[in-house]
């Protein structure tokens, strides 16, 4: 059964082609150390303009105030490359410079410090797992690098179904609750350009609301599962006193088989998104520790999680009620079976 949940889930990512996944889009930085002596004072000095045609992008203004091209000899610049990282060593070469010699600094920094938002108050979103309009949101807070409160609103739910109707209305999920703007809001299309409006920028910002195939997509990752997450299933009466806390990505195949299991036992939990920032981040836990362990931590709950746990792993459970912090998907969905099923 295991097997099974793994595959199916593994196949449901694949059919929303792994939105979801990344927590941004990356910047690729080259910065050499600054001089002692202005160069802005230097050019004022010899009568230079700031800058001159042809200054590669980055390369001007107060990174650059001469204008000049980057050289071994002209330690004064910064240079910014916006786009995939094997890129970056190329545009290095057309100016003259060595990746590897010093004194140039090679650092890989992700947007997300840059073009997400973080909230004062965190989102409520009232939701069930197997809803494909609700997992379009999911991946757009992965994508922002936004976290949430999950309350799950399976069919036959009694716990947050009712709560959710008395907020908006009706029945109809997914629902936004944002405290910070004092907007209720329906339709994942609508909640989708909300939260690219209020908490992101650049290109994430102005992105265009996920259309008829990003809908069909969705549809088939939860047809994939069975729509499981769909209905309330065995819940005990009495909700925990916290929330839990999950720390989790919307692509994960592992981290769904989680939330579907929170969903159908209307557990509210935190969802932390740990969205891979760079491209050593793909693919499985044991190849960034194999083959990228030197490579910094980026993205804001990476960070977190790794200075906690020394692990870089999702779904991450941590149970405030029973002090109980579980990784595996079957080791959580047991307990959270065990601890809050009936």
């Amino acid at each position: 059964m295991q097997l099974i949940n793994a595959l199916t889930s593994t196949l449901a990512s694949t059919a929303r082609g792994w939105r979801g996944t990344r927590a941004c889009h990356h910047e690729i930085r080259r910065r050499i150390a600054a001089p002692d002596v202005s160069g802005k004072a230097r050019a004022a000095e010899r009568g230079e303009p700031r800058s001159r045609p042809g200054t590669p992008h980055g390369a001007s203004g107060a990174d650059n105030p001469e204008g000049r091209r980057p050289s071994p000899g002209n330690p004064a610049l910064s240079l910014a490359y916006v786009g995939r990282p094997r890129y970056a060593r190329d545009a290095l070469s057309c100016h003259g410079l060595a990746a590897d010699a010093p004194p140039y600094l090679m650092t890989t920094r992700p947007r997300a410090a840059r073009t997400s938002r973080q909230p004062e108050k965190m989102l409520k979103l009232y939701e069930y797992e197997g809803c494909p309009f609700c997992r379009l949101v999911r991946e757009a807070l992965t994508e922002l690098d936004l976290d949430a409160i999950i309350h799950p609103c399976p069919r036959g739910g009694t716990r947050w179904r009712p709560e959710a109707e008395r907020i908006g209305g009706r029945a109809q999920f997914p629902l936004l609750v944002d405290d910070n703007t004092g907007d209720v809001l329906y339709e994942s299309a609508d909640i989708i350009a909300h939260l690219r409006q209020h908490y992101g920028t650049g290109r994430r910002r102005e992105a265009k609301a996920p259309g008829f195939g990003a809908q069909l997509g969705a549809n088939a990752a939860s047809a994939l599962r069975g729509f499981a997450g769909t209905s309330a299933r065995g819940g005990k009466v009495d909700a925990p006193g916290q929330p839990l806390e999950l720390y989790s990505f919307e692509s994960s195949p592992f981290s769904r088989i989680v939330r579907e299991t929170l969903c159908e036992l209307e557990l509210a939990y935190v969802l932390r998104n740990m969205g891979k920032a760079v491209n050593a981040d793909m693919g499985p836990p044991w190849v960034r520790e194999k083959f990228f362990a030197d490579t910094p931590v980026e993205g804001r709950n990476r960070k977190r999680m790794k200075e906690e746990t020394g692990r870089l792993q999702v779904p991450y459970l941590i149970d405030p009620n029973t002090d109980t912090r579980l990784y595996e998907s079957a080791d959580i969905v047991r307990y959270l079976r065990t601890a809050y099923g009936r």
